[in-house]
């Protein structure tokens, strides 16, 4: 499979997150396991997949419906 792609979109979004951190104001980062925020993690494959920068659902679809169920009982 054809990781390049992929591989720049890591080191364009480190490239941001440095950018952002060299700001003058308090940043935190938590790392947040993919077990525990399936929403999260299924929508970034999803943007990687159909190459979207930015979608906006104003109700989630039923599989988002159904991954914040699962997120919210675990």
């Amino acid at each position: 499979a054809d990781t390049s792609a992929a591989h720049n979109g890591v080191t364009d979004m480190i490239s941001r997150i440095q950018d952002l951190m060299r700001r003058d104001w308090r940043v935190e980062l938590f790392l947040i396991q993919r077990s525990a925020n399936s929403v999260a993690d299924t929508l970034a494959k999803y943007a990687v997949v159909h190459e979207i920068d930015q979608l906006e659902w104003i109700v989630p679809n039923d599989d988002m419906k159904e991954l914040l169920k699962h997120d919210i009982t675990d």
